[in-house]
Order: structure tokens, then C-alpha cells, then sequence
């Protein structure tokens, strides 16, 4: 009679197998095993925010756990759980990047302040130069 391992001396392939299969118990000691070190993953990337750092910890745990089913037997369960956590990073970055985009293109560049001032101080110049200017042929506006 084989005697079943405690959860505690499986590999984390097997407890993802075990995980798939319906054992929550085996998803908890995986989630023990590697939230800390992933939270950890995170905060170096997230620019020391220890706060979003488990956020995005958490959301990958819930991602792996909705797609623990499709764990592939013999690949590496670490690598599958950094590729989660590295893409979320990926999206992060590249959302950020986004937004700074979006709110640069409200932003005037150094060239369109140039080109309003230039305009300002024309109009302004040539507001002066009309007043002094007289007509004979176009009397002065009231």
C-alpha cells in the first residue's frame, strides 16, 4: 500500500496536479511556498511599492488558480508562475507608459510655447504699430 506524501514533501509540479484536480489544500501550500518571493519579485519591479506589490501577487495566485487546470505535466511550475507575475509587470509598464503619453500630447512642447510666445509678442507689435499708423485714405476707427 502506497502511503501519500504530506503536502509539505511534494514538489510544486505535483502539488499543481493535486491543485487541478480539486485540492485547495495543495494550492495553499503553493501560495506559502512562493508569496513571499513573489511579492518580493514584484516590489523590485514596481519601483519599491509594497502596497501594489501585493496586489499584483494576489492577482497572479487568482490568475494561476483560475488556470491551474491547464498546467501542462513536466514543465517547470516556477516558470509558469514568473511568466504570470513577468507579464502583469509587462502590462503595468507598458499601461504607465500609455498614460504618460496621453497626458504629454495635452501637454504644450517647448516649441509650441515658442511659437505662442513669438505670436503673442507679433500681434502685441503690431497692435502698437497700427495705433501710430494714420491713413489718409481709412480714417481711425472711433
Amino acid at each position: 500500500m502506497l502511503i501519500p506524501l504530506r503536502l509539505s514533501a511534494q514538489t510544486d509540479e505535483q502539488l499543481i496536479l493535486r491543485a487541478a484536480r480539486g485540492s485547495d489544500r495543495a494550492f495553499e501550500e503553493l501560495y506559502n511556498r512562493h508569496a513571499r518571493r513573489l511579492q518580493g519579485f514584484f516590489v523590485r519591479r514596481l519601483g519599491d511599492d509594497a502596497d501594489l506589490a501585493a496586489d499584483f501577487m494576489h492577482d497572479t495566485f487568482l490568475r494561476l488558480y483560475a488556470a491551474r487546470e491547464k498546467y501542462h505535466e513536466g514543465n517547470s511550475f516556477r516558470a509558469w508562475l514568473y511568466t504570470i507575475a513577468y507579464n502583469l509587470c509587462k502590462n503595468h509598464h507598458r499601461n504607465q507608459l500609455s498614460i504618460v503619453r496621453d497626458d504629454e500630447k495635452d501637454m504644450p512642447t517647448e516649441a509650441d510655447i515658442e511659437v505662442e510666445l513669438d505670436e503673442t509678442i507679433l500681434h502685441d507689435a503690431l497692435r502698437e504699430a497700427l495705433k501710430s499708423f494714420k491713413s489718409p485714405t481709412c480714417p481711425r476707427a472711433p
